[in-house]
């Protein structure tokens, strides 16, 4: 009679470790639709292998992001005192507030990180997340 192979893992963790890998090709496949400008900025946390790195990448691809909305071609509105208001390139969500139509730049870079009480931008949380997910792995925890 054969030998049945030793099964060194339950059904739960088998099912863990298809759902961590499904959570990932999800992450990826929303980084995968941004526009090419924006899907470079995300995608350098590839190369993130530390949690300082991953907080170095998070500074540089807000700013960068910031930038590229900064830069669009049709601000969502602009200020009684000319300050521009733009929505976030990479979920096209606005605040809160039923009166502002947009972000400022200080309110974008609240809405990219999650700070401050603000919701956070889905797509800039799955970069972040992925990029937390490899420092983890690569510090063994």
């Amino acid at each position: 009679m054969p030998r049945q192979p030793i099964r060194t893992r339950s059904p739960l963790e088998d099912k863990v470790q298809r759902l961590e890998n499904e959570l990932y090709m999800t992450r990826s496949a929303m980084i995968d639709l941004m526009r090419p400008d924006l899907r470079d900025v995300l995608t350098d946390q590839v190369l993130c292998k530390t949690f300082k790195e991953v907080a170095e990448w998070e500074s540089r691809a807000t700013e960068g992001i910031i930038a590229i909305a900064l830069r669009s071609e049709q601000p969502a509105q602009i200020d009684w005192d000319g300050r521009v208001r733009v929505l976030c390139p990479l979920c096209n969500e606005g605040p809160q507030s039923p009166y502002d139509k947009g972000f400022l730049p200080e309110g974008l870079r609240r809405h990219l990180t999650g700070t401050y009480n603000s919701r956070q931008c889905p797509v800039f949380k799955a970069a972040n997340e992925m990029a937390l997910d490899r420092a983890r792995r690569a510090e063994g925890r």
